[in-house]
């Protein structure tokens, strides 16, 4: 399966992991499911549950002029959420 980079910026920080998916979106709901919100200030359970209802949407856009790069945006109480998709390798 191909390998993902999740690059999210939020309240002022930039976190950063991988996880494998089938597809963009199959590895963005295995990213959201496994995010540690202990290890993301200001991020709550209940901010993870949006960020997962909203994936679940299919809300994930595909960048035009790149290959391989998706991003999508959250509104996290008043704080914007961006998160870049960036498929790794191909395996």
């Amino acid at each position: 399966m191909p390998l993902y980079t999740f690059v999210l910026e939020f309240w002022g920080g930039t976190y950063i992991s991988q996880f494998e998916g089938e597809t963009a979106y199959y590895a963005a709901l295995i990213w959201a499911n496994n995010l540690k919100t202990k290890e993301i200030p200001h991020l709550r359970k209940k901010h993870k549950k949006l960020l997962l209802a909203e994936l679940n949407q299919n809300s994930l856009v595909k960048l035009r002029g790149v290959n391989n790069v998706w991003c999508d945006s959250f509104l996290i109480g008043k704080h914007l959420a961006l998160l870049n998709i960036v498929q790794t390798d191909v395996k």
